[in-house]
């Protein structure tokens, strides 16, 4: 009975590793300021950010039913295809980028690009993964030295000099 005991709190202790781990990375992937959706092959949208949940109940450029990016329009399709090839349903896994919008004032650009396949929780199926970043045009860019102190703690010192090094 003792051994079923310790087994039984090792499994609980084990679970609230798991829980308290996975707040922790909820709570890093909100703290980011581009929204971002991660999603698999076939479309389906397996984690939303709030920023991006609360930006895309805004515009009609990504249709979202059930936790499934639909098709009803071509950039629906692009956006369904470029996720395909990042999840490599179609080959090898390859990076792509879509502008969507004619003007610097309505534009968006998503960023699609695979993610490693062990990045997935525990409970999972293991599948390919494709993270979805969106930029909007419409909002200023954080000036580089500051970004670089948000990402890694730099003082604004540090990330002058690293921008001035990177520029040569």
């Amino acid at each position: 009975l003792l051994s079923h005991l310790r087994r039984a709190l090792n499994i609980q202790s084990h679970f609230e590793s798991i829980k308290t781990q996975n707040a922790f990375f909820q709570a890093s992937l909100e703290q980011t300021r581009l929204p971002i959706l991660i999603a698999s092959g076939d479309g389906r949208i397996s984690y939303v950010s709030r920023l991006a949940d609360t930006f895309l109940s805004h515009r009609t450029e990504i249709k979202m039913v059930a936790n499934s990016i639909i098709s009803c329009d071509t950039f629906n399709r692009k956006l369904i295809y470029a996720i395909r090839l990042a999840c490599g349903l179609n080959g090898p896994k390859i990076a792509s980028g879509l502008r969507v919008g004619v003007d610097d004032n309505t534009a968006l650009h998503l960023l699609i690009t695979p993610l490693p396949i062990n990045h997935q929780c525990c409970y999972q199926i293991q599948q390919n993964m494709a993270l979805i970043v969106i930029q909007d045009l419409s909002f200023t860019m954080l000036p580089k030295k500051i970004l670089l102190k948000q990402m890694y703690g730099m003082t604004l010192a540090e990330a002058r000099v690293t921008v001035d090094l990177t520029k040569g």
